[in-house]
């Protein structure tokens, strides 16, 4: 049998497809998906990878994650303490995902 609902919860993973990968899986919600998020902490440098290469040599890998995002932050890593500790993409304001490309990188290892 069917289940009623199908949920995702991606927990820290990298991206895993291209920008085909993310529009097929974009088709599905509604569909045959309820609901999905993806949930990262906001220093974990693994969900930021691989990022974009336009190069000569490789051509161009669009790498993407799929759903929107829940960032979470470590209250002692917050610069702004006014800032949330937890961040949906879509939800909490209007601002850019943080992690995913064209978003610059303060450090390879954090946002």
């Amino acid at each position: 049998p069917r289940p009623k609902s199908r949920k995702i919860y991606n927990f820290g993973s990298p991206r895993v497809g291209n920008d085909a990968f993310v529009a097929q899986f974009d088709s599905l919600m509604g569909n045959e998906i309820d609901e999905a998020y993806r949930l990262v902490n906001g220093q974990d440098a693994v969900t930021r990878m691989p990022r974009t290469v336009n190069a000569l040599a490789f051509g161009s890998i669009g790498y993407n994650h799929c759903g929107p995002t829940a960032l979470i932050m470590d209250p002692k890593a917050a610069n702004d303490k006014s800032d949330p500790l937890v961040w949906v993409e879509g939800e909490s304001d209007d601002k850019a995902c943080p992690v995913r490309d064209g978003v610059a990188m303060i450090s390879p290892l954090g946002s």
